[in-house]
């Protein structure tokens, strides 16, 4: 998952074999977490951190970062938006988080460079979605060669739905 600056998106990528055999970059806009700031600090690997909070997708999200590290309001994931690099952070339901293995600075040119920038074309979340969906059902429709018979069920969990 890569941020792109030119597009203000998160990035990542997924197949589309019959559409684009090499694969797809699914874009969709970054969106806005309002944080919310705790008077809580605590020490994280060494890093002094505060702690806030903030609402993304129905999930509430806890943010230890370190306001001593300039990270230009990027953070890991969706999670933009805070004065500092995010050490340590995770969803009231311990479903997902992030931890910061290591903290380098590096310049931005040695940055870019770096930064593996894939020439796959750019698909929206909703087309990736649609394409998805269109697949399960043809394969429901998949018949059985005769004289064999199976059963097939399947299911598509919706997850990120606004």
């Amino acid at each position: 998952m890569r941020y792109d600056r030119q597009s203000d998106s998160i990035c990542y990528t997924a197949n589309m074999k019959r559409v684009h055999p090499e694969g797809v970059l699914i874009g969709e806009k970054r969106q806005a977490i309002e944080w919310n700031f705790v008077d809580s600090t605590k020490v994280i690997d060494g890093h002094p951190c505060s702690l806030a909070e903030g609402l993304f997708r129905g999930r509430k999200y806890l943010a230890w970062y370190n306001p001593e590290i300039d990270a230009n309001k990027l953070g890991p994931w969706k999670l933009h938006g805070l004065p500092g690099a995010v050490i340590y952070a995770y969803d009231t339901t311990a479903y997902i988080s992030f931890r910061a293995l290591k903290v380098k600075n590096i310049s931005e040119v040695d940055a870019l460079k770096a930064l593996v920038k894939p020439k796959l074309t750019m698909v929206s979340k909703e087309e990736h979605r649609a394409y998805v969906e269109e697949f399960w059902k043809q394969l429901e429709k998949i018949k059985a060669p005769e004289g064999f018979t199976y059963d097939l069920k399947v299911t598509l969990d919706r997850l990120e739905k606004k």
